[in-house]
């Protein structure tokens, strides 16, 4: 089965991801419009800095958030988080 996945953001991304765990698929095509994948999400690095650009958490809360973090998980992607605890102005002024 062939499969294209219209976007190239975090869902579209994500969707490839998961239909390419999929037996009976055989290719998968992301088409996004834009000249770069991430959608919202925009980081850049310079001298060692990395700057978000777009959405900076995650918020791993309920059947979603459990999910997401599966997801971080399963890419490999923990060293990645940098967990803010609840309260913290980053978690207030969202």
């Amino acid at each position: 089965m062939k499969i294209s996945v219209i976007g190239g953001g975090i869902s579209g991304l994500t969707s490839a991801f998961y239909c390419s765990k999929l037996p009976n698929v055989t290719s998968i095509k992301v088409y996004e419009n834009s000249n770069r994948l991430g959608g919202w999400v925009q980081s850049t690095i310079q001298n060692d800095f990395t700057f978000e650009h777009g959405p900076r958490t995650i918020r791993p809360a309920g059947p979603q958030g459990a999910n997401t973090l599966e997801l971080v998980e399963e890419l490999g992607l923990e060293s990645k988080l940098k967990p803010i605890k609840h309260g913290h102005p980053a978690t207030v002024n969202r």
